[in-house]
C-alpha cells in the first residue's frame, strides 16, 4: 500500500477511498470487486454519486470511520480500496 503525502492530494482525480484523510469529501465513482463486501458496502449506501466524508482513521490508520449521510460507519482499509472515489475536498492538516 502507498500512503499519498497530503499535500500531492488532488482534487478531482479519482483516487481509492483508502487514500483519503480525515477532513476530505469525495464522491463514489464505483464499488470494484464482487461477492459479500460489496454488497455490504451497496446496502450499507456506499453507492455511485453518493457523497462520502472521511471522519477519522483509528491510531494505526486500521479502520477509518465514514459518514454517509447521516450515517457514520467504519470500514477496514481493505474494504475502502474497493471504494473508487473523486477526491472533492482536501483534508485539514493535523
Amino acid at each position: 500500500m502507498q500512503w499519498l503525502d497530503r499535500e500531492s492530494a488532488v482534487v478531482g482525480r479519482t483516487t481509492s477511498l483508502n487514500d483519503l484523510y480525515p477532513g476530505e469529501m469525495c464522491r463514489v465513482m464505483e464499488i470494484t470487486g464482487e461477492g459479500p463486501v460489496r454488497r455490504r458496502l451497496l446496502d450499507m449506501g456506499v453507492v455511485p454519486h453518493q457523497t462520502i466524508t472521511v471522519v477519522r482513521d483509528a491510531p494505526l490508520r486500521d479502520p477509518i470511520e465514514i459518514q454517509v449521510g447521516e450515517t457514520f460507519m467504519m470500514l477496514r482499509r481493505r474494504e475502502a480500496e474497493r471504494v473508487v472515489v473523486t477526491r472533492l475536498t482536501k483534508g485539514s492538516a493535523s
